[in-house]
């Protein structure tokens, strides 16, 4: 992980070039400075949502990176290989997010109105290729689990009592209570 530097220097503030709204935000601060995070969202098609996975592949560079982009000329693979082999390396590389505590609270509506009284998509042609046992979760809430790993993996704390689901909209057609609102 030599290429990572810490704080990431992949994107800047202000950039017109390439956005980062977690620079914009000062969001990578935030999580430098913060004990510890709720990280809340919906499961969108048994997945967390595609920015909050894009937050967490971000995060990378927290868990591990080099604090002197100098050390690979700002992101010189040919420098980085050899570089995180060294002793060097390992005395300069800190795990940022290592120590913290998380929670996962996750929302969904198990697909609302979208099965039939079978259990299978409404739309789908060929009902043989949907078997409603082989669901890809029991719990909801495991649809965060890639994250929930990924914290655990670099050394953020995730308890399981932390680590929840709930059901809003389960059996109803939320495009349609959202109209009448």
């Amino acid at each position: 992980m030599a290429l990572c530097v810490w704080p990431c220097n992949c994107y800047e503030k202000g950039s017109w070039v390439e956005k980062d709204l977690g620079w914009e935000t000062d969001l990578y601060a935030r999580v430098d400075m913060a004990d510890a995070c709720d990280i809340f969202g919906p499961i969108n098609r048994y997945a967390p949502s595609s920015n909050l996975k894009a937050m967490f592949d971000r995060l990378v560079c927290m868990n591990g990176g080099s604090p002197d982009e100098s050390t690979i000329d700002h992101k010189d693979p040919e420098k980085a290989v050899p570089f995180e082999h060294s002793e060097q390396w390992e005395e300069m590389s800190v795990n940022h997010l290592e120590g913290r505590t998380a929670a996962f609270s996750c929302y969904g509506d198990e697909g609302g109105d979208e099965f039939d009284k079978d259990g299978r998509p409404k739309l789908l042609q060929h009902k043989h290729y949907e078997d409603p046992e082989t669901e890809p979760f029991q719990n909801e809430r495991d649809a965060n689990a890639p994250l929930v790993w990924q914290c655990r993996y670099c050394g953020v704390e995730v308890p399981d009592h932390l680590w929840r689901h709930c059901t809003s909209g389960k059996g109803r057609n939320t495009a349609k209570t959202r109209q009448n609102t």
